[in-house]
């Protein structure tokens, strides 16, 4: 690739033929469709911020070839150099607004979301200090910046975003749409982490206080976050929480929560008027929610038995593998959402006290203890 930084270093600074120069130089670049010769000789001048009086005939040449291209990737592709020079000089940027707009709009319809991410950042974003709201128009900068980079799958700088994000977010006194705003970032944010617990509390929460409008939608989506989630004490929690919602009953999704709040089993061929009502939520597939429910039943299953064997247990949870069935059971001890042993050996699962039984037995020895204590205390010496 010829290096163009030794012819350009005296044409960027030549004011009064630096112009035609220049476009003979990208003249042949851009008929030649040469992107990387293309994208070195705008580096260069973005680099020493150009004046426009020199790059002027070639924007105009490199506007012209990019809006006579078919490809809507090419057009995008040849923008963002000419974009991230606009961007520094501001007489250039307030001009080509069009530009602006025709590539976000191209980057959104080809999913060049890398580029347009690294283009938001590189905008002018200047806010007057004596502005009463300049605090809120940085947060909202902030949240805007975020969630560009989450749709980049850009996760180091969505989580660097949230974290600034989350230090100026304040309940009581942030405004309501950037505070909705922020939430569902939040949102977003965990479900690309595949925390789906965390979605599922944050949707909630957003059904607590925006519009009523909304407000159902949002439950809605906690409700479908918190049963793809993992079997554990966060789930059951979630679904407590939501149980308790009169809010909740009037929604189709409402039966297999209720069926999940239940310690009874739930049959994978019961689930098929569910999917339809969750297969669009992002993050949703079938098989995502056959795995919650198979963690359920085997909740449950520990619940009803002391012992049983790797082929009983698959049989019941309808998995034809018992191997992939006892992988289920590893995760879920685990995590401690179930109390076992596996006996490899036998092909058997051993089931123990849960905690929670355990501790309601400690709770009744140490109650015997105070009340004897209690008693010895009133005898007379």
């Amino acid at each position: 690739m010829t290096n163009y930084a030794e012819q350009l270093v005296n044409i960027v600074q030549d004011f009064q033929d630096g112009g035609n120069k220049l476009k003979s130089v990208i003249d042949p670049i851009l008929q030649a469709k040469n992107f990387d010769s293309y994208r070195q000789v705008f580096d260069y001048i973005s680099d020493r911020r150009a004046a426009p009086v020199i790059t002027s005939p070639m924007l105009e040449a490199s506007i012209s070839f990019i809006k006579g291209l078919s490809s809507k990737d090419e057009k995008v592709k040849f923008y963002y150099p000419l974009l991230c020079y606009i961007n520094q000089i501001d007489a250039l940027y307030q001009k080509h607004q069009d530009l602006r707009n025709d590539f976000i709009k191209l980057a959104e319809e080809t999913e060049h979301y890398f580029e347009l991410a690294n283009y938001y950042v590189k905008e002018p974003f200047v806010i007057d200090p004596n502005d009463d709201q300049a605090e809120w128009k940085q947060l909202n900068r902030t949240i805007f910046l975020g969630e560009a980079f989450l749709k980049a799958s850009d996760m180091r700088n969505s989580q660097s975003k949230l974290t600034e994000a989350s230090s100026h977010v304040f309940r009581k006194s942030t405004p309501k749409d950037i505070l909705e705003r922020f939430d569902n970032f939040r949102a977003h944010h965990s479900l690309a982490r595949k925390d789906l617990g965390t979605t599922a509390d944050t949707y909630y929460l957003l059904s607590t206080y925006v519009a009523d409008k909304d407000r159902i939608e949002y439950l809605r989506l906690a409700t479908t976050y918190t049963i793809l989630s993992e079997t554990g004490p966060k789930q059951k929690r979630q679904i407590s929480t939501l149980m308790n919602d009169d809010r909740l009953q009037s929604l189709p999704i409402f039966g297999l929560l209720d069926r999940l709040s239940k310690k009874s089993l739930v049959k994978l061929s019961e689930l098929s008027k569910f999917i339809d009502l969750m297969n669009k939520d992002p993050g949703f597939s079938e098989d995502l929610l056959n795995k919650s429910v198979q963690q359920h039943n085997m909740f449950c299953i520990s619940g009803l038995f002391s012992t049983i064997s790797f082929s009983r247990l698959a049989q019941i949870i309808g998995i034809k593998d018992p191997e992939e069935a006892v992988e289920i059971m590893r995760d879920l001890i685990a995590r401690n959402s179930v109390s076992a042993l596996i006996d490899q050996p036998n092909k058997m699962i051993i089931y123990k006290p849960t905690q929670t039984e355990q501790m309601r037995k400690d709770d009744s020895i140490l109650a015997f203890c105070k009340e004897l204590q209690h008693f010895t205390t009133m005898l007379p010496a």
